[in-house]
């Protein structure tokens, strides 16, 4: 099974934190990084 990594990119620091949660509970999805906003995250996706 291959794994997807994401970046999350939300201002609300509990609801970033819930939605990691839920997607790396199905064991198919790593969050990589969180970022604050879109460009952040874009800055995140580059290094």
């Amino acid at each position: 099974m291959q794994i997807i990594e994401i970046i999350i990119a939300d201002d609300d620091v509990l609801a970033a934190a819930s939605i990691k949660t839920i997607l790396e509970s199905g064991g198919d999805v790593a969050v990589t990084d969180v970022g604050k906003n879109g460009c952040e995250a874009v800055e995140l996706y580059i290094e």
